[in-house]
């Protein structure tokens, strides 16, 4: 059995979590503005609701990479609801009956210096290129964020229609690590 995690508050973390059996249910396909779509408010609503500090995201085909500061050492609740709300608007899109997200545990790697944040970020944003998916992480189709991101830009994401009925609008917001 492996020791507890120690969540505290104001820790950086680094979390990726697989797709049930490796399938591509996150693949920019025919459906990549909608599954864009669901990633970015699912995770923008999360963020908001637990006091997150997102730093940079990329979702591959069968799993995302999040760098994240958890302001108020909640990173269980946060990581709950981005995945539930996700598996369930995913499930609702691609008509899945299964489980989106593999039954093993998310994977919370705290990044414990500046040079272990700058990384894994660097990691992140180049994940498509170095798996051979586009030249340049520019053209990657699917979620990322953007060095442009961490100027203070943020995005306006509307919810997904179909879930979320009577949703606001959410702003998705990207930081420089701590």
């Amino acid at each position: 059995m492996t020791e507890p995690r120690r969540i505290l508050p104001g820790k950086t973390w680094k979390i990726t979590r697989r797709t049930q059996d490796r399938r591509f249910t996150l693949a920019p396909d025919e459906d990549c503005e909608k599954v864009n779509n669901i990633i970015e408010y699912c995770l923008a609503d999360a963020a908001e609701q637990y006091g997150i500090e997102l730093h940079d995201i990329c979702a591959m085909g069968n799993h995302p990479h999040i760098e994240l500061t958890d302001v108020r050492g909640v990173l269980p609740s946060f990581t709950q609801a981005f995945f539930e709300h996700t598996s369930k608007c995913l499930k609702k899109l691609r008509g899945i009956d299964e489980n989106v997200w593999s039954a093993e545990k998310c994977d919370y790697t705290e990044l414990v210096t500046p040079e272990g944040a700058r990384e894994a970020m660097a990691y992140t944003l180049a994940n498509p290129t170095a798996a051979g998916l586009v030249r340049y992480s520019w053209q990657w189709p699917g979620v990322r964020s953007t060095p442009r991101d961490l100027l203070g830009h943020e995005r306006t994401i509307e919810p997904p229609p179909f879930y979320f009925k009577s949703a606001k609008p959410k702003k998705l917001r990207f930081t420089p690590p701590p």
